[in-house]
């Protein structure tokens, strides 16, 4: 996800689109860039979702206390070649944190509500190895405020229950909530 200030843009994830057909992973990001090849170990996606599945997400590499760490996970971005990405991705793993379930096996769910969506997600897929469904926050938004500054995060993202789906656009109903 993208954050910071007007002058300044922090990348702490890449955000991308999972769509598993014909036993296949494709990895889209944002700007609807095709970043299958360089996130090899995220094709176990693929043996835990049914075809015609699509997902919403963020990769990520993890430092040793278990947080999103750039300089980690710009490692592995833009890379093209077999043995690069091979080696970078023994050296540097990453994690796919599941956030969105947006088609199931061939049926649109973009229209539903969130809460609808993410209970789906929630029945449909289990957190195993690169694959992670990172647990929603139940409290209140000053709670989940506490709860990130605790454990050292930059924030949260907050969507609305009853919102639907909206693919590249900015939303009310979806927002990031920065410490400052």
């Amino acid at each position: 996800s993208l954050v910071g200030h007007e002058r300044e843009r922090v990348v702490l994830a890449v955000r991308a689109l999972a769509r598993v057909e014909e036993g296949r992973l494709q990895l889209i990001s944002r700007n609807g860039i095709d970043m299958t090849a360089t996130y090899p170990e995220l094709g176990a996606l693929t043996s835990l979702v049914g075809d015609d599945t699509m997902v919403d997400g963020e990769i990520v590499a993890l430092n040793k206390a278990g947080r999103p760490d750039f300089g980690l996970l710009q490692k592995r971005m833009n890379l093209t070649k077999a043995a690069e990405v091979e080696r970078a991705a023994a050296a540097t793993p990453v994690q796919f944190m599941v956030f969105d379930l947006i088609e199931d096996e061939s049926e649109p769910l973009a229209a539903l509500p969130y809460e609808t969506r993410r209970d789906r997600l929630e029945t449909r897929l289990s957190s195993s190895g690169a694959i992670q469904v990172p647990p929603a926050f139940e409290g209140s938004a000053a709670e989940a405020m506490a709860t990130s500054r605790a454990l050292g995060l930059e924030g949260v993202i907050a969507k609305r229950r009853s919102g639907t789906y909206a693919s590249g656009k900015c939303s009310r109903s979806w927002i990031k909530l920065k410490h400052h």
